[in-house]
């Protein structure tokens, strides 16, 4: 994939779900599947870009860095009034997945609550790396959003106060699900629901059976 291409969310979804509806053990094998890592990170930012296409009435696109870290760029235009010239916004976005169980040395396996959350979190993200300015976290869950108290989460990360600029979750169980849930926890909550049919640019009939 070119770096310097810009990816339309929507297209690379209905490419993604004409690919995964065929794959071997089915589509909920695929997001199971480590080698397909990067195509998830992709999903889960272009449903995140659809739901900020919705909530800051702009078109987001995605592009693909030349280095990792960060796993993609987020890219709008806007006309400056007074000049007439098109300003590029450029958002770096990193993806962290939480898995169904969280091991840590000398722990047991825990089944994610608030709090291993925002442990693991902590560990991975806030206090291990260092990132651009202006660099948003998507947070992806194969457990359903709804299981945890998304409020205490929130406060707990505003209270850290990560160098992000803004953190989203996102959490798919089923992959053909007709609505998918994303929550913006940081710095404030904002919650929208996205409509799987909304995401593609052929009849969701034809890209999922």
């Amino acid at each position: 994939m070119d770096h310097n291409s810009l990816i339309n969310p929507k297209r690379f979804l209905t490419n993604f779900y004409e690919k995964i509806k065929s794959y071997p053990g089915g589509p909920k094998a695929f997001f199971k599947a480590r080698d397909n890592k990067k195509d998830l990170e992709f999903w889960a930012v272009s449903v995140v870009l659809i739901g900020l296409n919705q909530v800051t009435n702009k078109s987001w696109w995605i592009q693909t860095p030349k280095d990792d870290p960060p796993d993609a760029f987020s890219v709008s235009y806007k006309i400056e009034n007074e000049s007439n010239s098109v300003i590029e916004e450029y958002v770096p976005i990193e993806v962290v997945f939480v898995p169904k169980f969280i091991r840590k040395q000398n722990w047991d396996s825990l089944l994610p609550d608030e709090q291993n959350i925002f442990n693991f979190l902590n560990e991975k993200k806030f206090n291990s790396k260092s990132y651009e300015q202006g660099t948003h976290l998507i947070v992806y869950f194969n457990i359903k959003l709804e299981k945890f108290d998304l409020e205490k989460l929130s406060n707990m990360i505003s209270e850290k106060n990560p160098k992000l600029a803004e953190i989203w979750l996102i959490s798919s169980i089923d992959p053909f699900a007709e609505n998918i849930l994303i929550e913006k926890t940081f710095p404030e909550r904002l919650q929208t629901i996205i409509k799987l049919s909304d995401c593609l640019l052929k009849d969701i009939d034809a890209v999922t059976k």
